[in-house]
């Protein structure tokens, strides 16, 4: 049996356990961040206190995907003299908070028409189409990059599944870098969805991983986000994920995409884009299957 202290061992009370497998033992109905002391007493024989405290269960910085902040793309020159592209963060500027995208890539082409939308497009941007508040993520699969000409039975330079992920985006690789700090082992998030896919076959993604600090993975989960015309709530469970409950989680990946489908970038045809008009520089884009992200919570 168990008992539990919370004030230094003046004053000691049962405690709620279970058996694990591996000799391992469940105390429950603790707070978060709150030190205590346990003792065991097995046979008659009381052991030595070990002391501990317990994690607190933080929140995600922009959980409900209020806040974003742009900078403007390259002018053009007379006589298209307008701004048809912005570059979108998912925090208050480009410098700052712990959500990335694949934005920095799909808005990098530099060339003879790098001023117009369909060249570059941001795939990951603010939308009001919010679950709750005023904004939501808008996730979207994107064709960008030039192309011989623009115009509906073209073909895009090249297509990005559209990404918000905790981490970084690596320039030299042109790939995520996932994952950040957390020292927290969430027991499952929450979040609310919809997505409209272009081609019915495609499907959203979300997924989690908890780290160690040695780089061991504590507990993962992936989810298929099929389409939905209205918001709905989904949790990735990691509640009996866990391989070692002891051990606290130092690295959380956490990501969502517009698209799961196996190849999906090399889909490049009207079935999987919708392609702009002839002569729509200002606004005219190859985009695929939209993911809309909101309210992100996490439970432990």
């Amino acid at each position: 049996s168990f008992e539990i202290s919370a004030d230094n061992g003046q004053t000691w009370s049962a405690a709620s356990s279970s058996k694990l497998a591996d000799n391992r033992f469940l105390v429950k109905g603790l707070t978060g961040g709150k030190t205590y002391q346990v003792r065991a007493t097995c046979d008659g024989i009381l052991s030595s206190v070990y002391t501990f405290t317990t994690e607190i269960g933080a929140q995600l910085e922009n959980s409900n995907m209020e806040t974003w902040s742009h900078t403007d793309g390259i002018k053009g020159s007379w006589p298209n003299t307008g701004i048809y592209w912005w570059r979108y963060y998912p925090a208050e500027n480009s410098d700052s908070g712990i959500w990335s995208t694949m934005n920095p890539l799909t808005t990098s082409y530099t060339g003879t028409r790098d001023y117009t939308a369909y060249c570059n497009f941001s795939g990951t941007h603010e939308t009001d189409d919010a679950h709750s508040g005023n904004k939501a993520a808008m996730i979207e699969t994107v064709g960008w990059g030039a192309n011989a000409a623009q115009a509906y039975w073209t073909n895009s330079k090249n297509i990005t599944v559209g990404q918000l992920y905790l981490g970084s985006y690596n320039s030299s690789t042109g790939t995520p870098d996932y994952g950040i700090s957390y020292g927290h082992r969430p027991k499952n998030i929450e979040f609310w969805y919809k997505y409209r896919a272009k081609n019915s076959a495609d499907f959203g993604k979300a997924f989690v991983k908890v780290l160690d600090a040695s780089g061991a993975v504590l507990a993962e989960k992936t989810l298929d986000l099929p389409a939905t015309p209205e918001y709905t709530p989904m949790r990735l469970d990691l509640s009996d994920a866990y391989a070692v409950p002891g051990n606290a989680g130092v690295t959380l990946q956490l990501g969502f995409l517009s698209s799961g489908y196996e190849g999906v970038e090399s889909q490049n045809n009207a079935d999987w884009l919708d392609r702009p008009p002839f002569g729509n520089l200002n606004n005219g884009r190859f985009t695929g299957s939209s993911l809309y992200i909101d309210d992100i919570k996490l439970n432990y």
